[in-house]
């Protein structure tokens, strides 16, 4: 079932997504090198489409990730296209594309230079192209390492736009980072190897960046990249909420926690009421149609207001289930 994306291309402002993506039959193929590959495409497709990883996790049959989507610059310049292109392709590919750009130029063809170009500038700044870079590129390299052909992933990926305001960033953030600890993988959330704030623990600077943001640091103009590491930590392990001999088990706490978020994965975006009522005010000027004011629900000690997706008759605005466990 295709799922409506709840985003307005090319706002011309910021966007914050929580996406997310299964694979086929709920199958847990991601082991140590799945997982290894796959966080390596992702930096790769972070670099190339000029977004930025806030947080993610990757589990044994499903990803999440937190990703800003910056504004689409109105230019993007050729020295951007080419920087950007050798985050994700090979030395000889690039050289063969700057290769042919500068023949073009040189021979006075400067419009069909760019032109050439203009393919790579469309895939930049956009979420629809990142995840699609992320799951075809990791599934060609699935399929040739177990010589096997076909899908991989359950479907398109579920997204929703969350508010750039801490409270509802920091939440859904958390929901990510505690995946593991939820699944009894690990006991802190800082042991998990394949999740940001795992990453920001070891030290990696990118990591430890998107924790920043992540934890509504720059929001508020103030604060170390190693003092938000600290907060977020703390406000991660708050959520455990476990007490001793509850090491290998998800405590209420945390289960209540996660269910209170989890009702956002079929919701259209998520925050205060004021950006709820704002995005759903932008999405009828784009054609989409009002939202009724009993789809307005609120989650969460810290009250998130989301607005929840509904059935029509003919196509259908939800993919039913919330968000992967």
């Amino acid at each position: 079932m295709r799922i409506a994306r709840c985003y307005l291309k090319d706002s011309g402002r910021e966007q914050v997504f929580h996406v997310m993506s299964r694979v086929v039959d709920r199958r847990h193929v991601f082991g140590e090198a799945e997982k290894g590959m796959l966080k390596r495409i992702m930096r790769q497709s972070e670099g190339f489409c000029g977004v930025e990883v806030m947080t993610y996790c990757l589990m044994g049959n499903h990803f999440h990730i937190l990703l800003r989507v910056p504004a689409r610059p109105a230019v993007i310049e050729s020295s951007e296209v080419f920087l950007r292109l050798g985050q994700a392709y090979p030395r000889d590919r690039v050289e063969a594309i700057r290769g042919r750009y500068d023949e073009l130029a040189a021979g006075g063809r400067v419009e069909e230079a760019e032109r050439h170009l203009d393919v790579f500038r469309r895939r930049m700044y956009d979420l629809s192209e990142f995840m699609k870079m992320v799951k075809q590129r990791f599934t060609q390299w699935y399929n040739r390492e177990y010589e096997r052909s076909g899908t991989l992933w359950e479907a398109r990926y579920k997204c929703y736009v969350v508010e750039r305001e801490q409270g509802s960033l920091r939440q859904v953030a958390a929901y990510i980072d505690l995946n593991p600890v939820a699944a009894g993988m690990v006991s802190d959330p800082g042991e998990y190897e394949w999740s940001g704030f795992g990453e920001a623990v070891r030290g990696v600077a990118v990591a430890r960046w998107g924790i920043y943001r992540a934890a509504g640091y720059d929001f508020r103009g103030r604060g170390s990249r190693s003092s938000a590491l600290r907060e977020y930590g703390a406000y991660l392990r708050e959520r455990c909420g476990r007490k001793k001999g509850e090491e290998n088990r998800m405590s209420q706490e945390l289960s209540q926690f996660r269910e209170s978020v989890r009702a956002l994965g079929n919701s259209l975006a998520a925050g205060s009421r004021e950006f709820i009522e704002m995005f759903s005010m932008e999405r009828n000027r784009s054609g989409f149609p009002m939202a009724d004011p009993e789809r307005f629900q609120c989650v969460g000690a810290e009250r998130i207001f989301y607005l929840r997706r509904r059935r029509r008759s003919g196509a259908s605005l939800t993919s039913g289930g919330g968000l992967a466990r």
